[in-house]
């Protein structure tokens, strides 16, 4: 029978509907839980018309410029401090001397004024400015850093013979790298050339200097007129701004004085007289001395300023100044010592704190019973070389049953045990020179004679071996040898195996030294920083005084170095919050072109970190943006590398110069910058243990010459193996026991290939700080004791 179908003219009828809108069951299964963004009311922002906009730009710019004005008229005017100038020459064959000659003799109605430290004060009606000439000792390098760092302008003197010489070009990349405040440019005797080469001599000094100073010109100064010029350009240019040196308040001294202690008369009370710059000076803050340490302050006095600006009578009178020198000396603070700041810069830890029990007296018997059977244990004399398990194989070696023997191979275990850490610094095993050149007998010349007993020998191995280690640390990169003699599991028993040394997570509390228990760590540095940045002292001195600061327990020798010397500067700078206080700072630095030696890690340098000046022990690790930072055995030929060491908190920016001591002064090792204030810093040192195949069978291969006995391959069977060719495999047996190994790869080894094993271990710097580093860098090794006075 045949079933109807509908065509396509069938009704259809509408589907069901609720109604206009979802139903409340509807509505809370399409949300699922979810709540509407309630959107706040916020006010429409007024668009503003073209003349508003361009009276609003006016305002801004108008703000902008009234604000330099007064930051200019801050500095050489009446009421506040002179102009520094740092007046150095960049070459021997011109004197700093004569230009400062032509510079105070331009003006008649000038008025000049030479303090007790060598600071040449200088007042011009004319220009309405008081300027203060600095001449720093130019064979001192730290005085010229000292003088650059706390002056407004630097003054350079070029030469027409030479511009400059290798004594000024080291000088010239010292202060670039700890950075240049505003630059002036002079040279003098262009007059003296014929008037045809004058333009073409001043076309090429300016060539050199543009190079080295970006928008800067010659001037020539020769007359009173040129002088004028160039006093003017000084006083009337851009200021730059250094931010580490606006953050903290500071006085060059013009004056020096010292009231020793009753009790002590090798410390006492400096006082230390000059202008204030930069922030207001808190009498309850710590100061510091560049290379003599932290200090605290006992008051603040306010002298009669005794270079004041000479002004016309007309001048004064259209001004509406006051007669500065009519006030007299007065007390401006008085320090609090419940509100003033401790001297403490590191945590007293008790040694014995977690100690909570004593040995009793079955264990003081057992361990001197233990002690008496290992003084009599008999030693047996065995060739060098040879492991503990092979000399159980030697039969008929001597006996030795002698005491003092025994004691001797007792310390010197003691001592390598001591030294594990040194040991592993180098790791390198112990090398036997067993060859010997023989030399043909010559003939020695006086000359050579002379030579060689104004050689120092000793230097010249230890230089040797340095050099040794880092042509073979550059071929083979933390590679080391697996010592025949003692157990490697032993040996590397502080090193672990990653999995990947990007990914593999790595605890930063654990494992830590106990000289981490004496510094301080802050939960979040930058937000400190800006706090610290953001206070206001209500005990602050005014800057732009002219003041006597006394500050308390000052060593003696402090005053003997710096009173009356004229070129070697002394500077106070006000301490900001806890910046007194013992961390683990990084630094970013690059290595120096001009200096090609050799610098490991863990030797002593000097750092100048912003205005601290110290002596450590740094260790060198590499700048990543990972959380894990390979170790660095030496300082990078290129490249940026990271160096941390203990010293006091420095807040950035804070430019950093590290030298290094030599025969003929300290040479600049490498500059750069402070990057943190951070212990949770991972520096991560890697050690390479390789290994020979001695039979390939496809992806299966035997390798020796890794490990030499078979404990300490099941020690490190779990630790995955890579080769240089980039095959990775693992441990699969011990074969034998003289450290044989079956080892399987992801694909067939090549016999040129080489396995390694990769072992890693977390380092620490050495707690090695000195703040003793006076500015005569020459002679700071003269007096050891004086180091732990100031220490």
């Amino acid at each position: 029978m045949e079933t109807h179908r509908p065509g396509p003219l069938k009704q259809q009828n509408k589907t069901h509907n609720s109604g206009r809108h979802r139903s409340k069951g509807q509505l809370k299964r399409t949300q699922k839980g979810k709540t509407a963004v309630v959107q706040g009311a916020r006010r429409k922002k007024s668009q503003l018309s073209r003349v508003n906009r361009r009276n609003q730009a006016n305002q801004l710019r108008k703000s902008k410029r009234e604000e330099l004005q007064l930051k200019k008229r801050g500095i050489g005017g009446e009421r506040s401090p002179p102009h520094y100038v740092a007046v150095i020459s960049l070459s021997s064959s011109c004197a700093a001397e004569d230009l400062l000659k032509v510079l105070l003799g331009n003006e008649e109605d000038s008025v000049s004024k030479t303090g007790s430290q060598g600071v040449i004060h200088v007042s011009y009606s004319r220009l309405k400015q008081r300027v203060a000439y600095v001449l720093p000792d130019l064979s001192n390098l730290a005085a010229v850093l000292e003088s650059v760092r706390v002056c407004d302008t630097a003054l350079f003197l070029w030469s027409l013979q030479d511009s400059i010489d290798d004594a000024g070009e080291k000088l010239y990349s010292c202060i670039f790298a700890q950075g240049l405040p505003s630059t002036a440019h002079a040279v003098m005797g262009v007059k003296g050339i014929p008037v045809k080469k004058q333009t073409e001599v001043k076309k090429l000094l300016n060539k050199d200097i543009e190079a080295r100073f970006t928008g800067s010109k010659v001037h020539i100064c020769d007359s009173a007129s040129d002088a004028q010029l160039l006093l003017r350009f000084i006083t009337q240019q851009k200021l730059k701004v250094i931010k580490s040196r606006e953050m903290r308040p500071h006085i060059l001294a013009e004056q020096l004085d010292f009231v020793p202690n009753d009790d002590d008369q090798t410390s006492g009370t400096l006082k230390v007289t000059g202008y204030l710059r930069g922030p207001p000076l808190s009498v309850n803050r710590l100061v510091h001395i560049p290379g003599y340490g932290d200090y605290q302050i006992n008051r603040i006095l306010a002298p009669t300023d005794p270079y004041p600006l000479v002004l016309a009578p007309e001048q004064r009178k259209r001004n509406n100044d006051v007669d500065m020198e009519s006030v007299g000396p007065a007390l401006l603070a008085q320090c609090d010592s419940r509100r003033q700041e401790s001297l403490a810069s590191v945590i007293d830890v008790d040694p014995m704190e977690g100690e909570q029990t004593w040995p009793t007296e079955e264990e003081l018997a057992e361990s001197v019973a233990n002690a008496a059977v290992e003084k009599t244990k008999t030693v047996v004399r065995v060739p060098k070389g040879t492991s503990s398990y092979q000399a159980t194989w030697i039969v008929d070696a001597p006996v030795v049953s002698d005491e003092s023997d025994t004691e001797d191979e007792s310390e010197n275990s003691m001592d390598e045990e001591g030294d594990e850490e040194e040991m592993e610094d180098s790791d390198c095993a112990d090398f036997d020179d067993t060859e010997t050149d023989s030399v043909a007998p010559s003939v020695t010349w006086a000359e050579d004679v002379k030579y060689d007993q104004q050689m120092d020998l000793d230097q010249e191995e230890l230089a040797k071996e340095i050099y040794r280690q880092q042509r073979e640390h550059e071929q083979f990169p933390d590679e080391v040898d697996t010592p025949e003699n003692k157990p490697a599991r032993l040996r590397f028993a502080r090193y672990r195996g990653l999995k990947s040394f990007r990914t593999s997570p790595w605890d930063p509390k654990e494992n830590l030294p106990i000289d981490y228990s004496r510094i301080f760590q802050f939960q979040n540095f930058s937000r400190y920083l800006k706090n610290v940045c953001k206070e206001e002292l209500s005990d602050g001195i005014v800057p732009g005084w002219y003041i006597t600061v006394e500050v308390k327990n000052v060593a003696r020798e402090v005053y003997d170095r710096h009173v009356g010397k004229q070129g070697v500067p002394l500077t106070l700078v006000g301490l900001l919050l806890s910046e007194q206080k013992m961390s683990v700072l990084h630094f970013t630095v690059r290595r120096h072109s001009l200096y090609t030696e050799p610098v490991k890690s863990k030797e002593r340098l000097i750092i100048q970190c912003g205005f601290r000046r110290f002596e450590c022990n740094p260790i060198f690790s590499d700048h990543s943006n990972l959380d894990k930072h390979k170790y660095e055995r030496f300082l990078p030929q290129t490249g940026i590398c990271t160096l941390s060491t203990y010293a006091p908190v420095t807040f950035p920016p804070a430019a950093v110069l590290v030298f290094k001591e030599s025969a003929g002064g300290h040479d600049l090792v490498a500059s750069g910058s402070l990057l943190s204030v951070d212990p949770d810093r991972l520096i991560i040192k890697r050690l390479v243990l390789s290994g020979h195949p001695y039979k390939i069978n496809k992806r299966t291969a035997v390798i020796r010459y890794m490990f030499y006995n078979r404990e300490d391959i099941e020690w490190f069977k779990v630790v995955e193996l890579k080769t240089k060719w980039g095959r990775r495999g693992h441990i699969k047996e011990a074969l034998g026991t003289h450290g044989h190994m079956k080892c399987v790869f992801d694909s067939q080894l090549k016999s040129q290939d080489t396995p390694l094993l990769m072992l890693y271990k977390r380092v620490f710097p050495k707690w090695t700080y000195s703040g003793y580093v006076p500015p005569t860098l020459a002679d700071n090794h003269s007096d050891d004791g004086m180091k732990d006075i100031f220490t």
